[in-house]
């Protein structure tokens, strides 16, 4: 019987997956299944399979690779790693320019992503290679330096050719002077609506801003 060929990027989250999913991995020559339609998706038995989803990667990723173990134990992995404080200050970042979510420091944020293990780089890699067959590792300053090279690599791991495919801004990271901005505001004792209106406001206008500066530039940010 012929085995059925699936590849699974599970991220992690602020490693330049939304580039990935939305400029790469749909002009590859494959049967994209993205974050959206994970449950409708059906697999293809005539061409190589590539799931990928941040999220499976993220809360507690080590269940969540036995899980995905058990559906595809012959599956083969991708995963992006970054430095460990930058990638903490992404998340951060991501985390304030939420509206729904309450203030706290970098520094209780930095205790609780470390209390929950979100930093175990090292032991999250080790597991996955326990479990499955086949992973690439890939570093996300890599992706910044060359990216070309940098798709080209897991084009190599999947025996497929490297697509054409656009270079262009996703996900634009928030400047010092706005993070700071942010901060000030969340932490102020004003109410929920108005905390939500004035940062919902103030991420429309730096996003703005911010794509023009990088649309420029044709940084990778995320």
């Amino acid at each position: 019987m012929k085995q059925i060929k699936v590849f699974i990027h599970v991220g992690l989250p602020k490693t330049g997956t939304t580039f990935l999913q939305e400029n790469v991995f749909p002009k590859m020559n494959v049967n994209f299944i993205d974050r959206d339609c994970l449950v409708t998706a059906k697999l293809s038995p005539d061409k190589i399979n590539l799931i990928s989803d941040e999220n499976l990667s993220y809360g507690n990723r080590f269940e969540i690779a036995d899980r995905i173990h058990k559906l595809f134990p012959y599956a083969k992995i991708i995963v992006v790693f970054r430095d460990k404080e930058k990638w903490l200050k992404s998340m951060y970042n991501q985390y304030l320019k939420s509206v729904y979510t309450p203030y706290i420091t970098f520094d209780k944020y930095r205790e609780i992503m470390v209390k929950n293990g979100a930093l175990e780089f090292e032991e999250y890699e080790e597991y996955l290679r326990k479990l499955f067959p086949s992973v690439l590792t890939l570093q996300f300053e890599d992706m910044k330096k060359d990216v070309h090279g940098f798709v080209s690599e897991i084009c190599e791991f999947m025996g497929i050719e490297v697509p054409e495919f656009d270079v262009k801004t996703t996900n634009v990271s928030l400047t010092e002077k706005q993070l700071r901005l942010i901060q000030f505001i969340k932490s102020r004792n004003i109410s929920l609506w108005w905390e939500n209106k004035i940062v919902g406001l103030l991420i429309f206008i730096f996003n703005r801003g911010e794509l023009h500066v990088k649309k420029k530039s044709h940084n990778i940010e995320e």
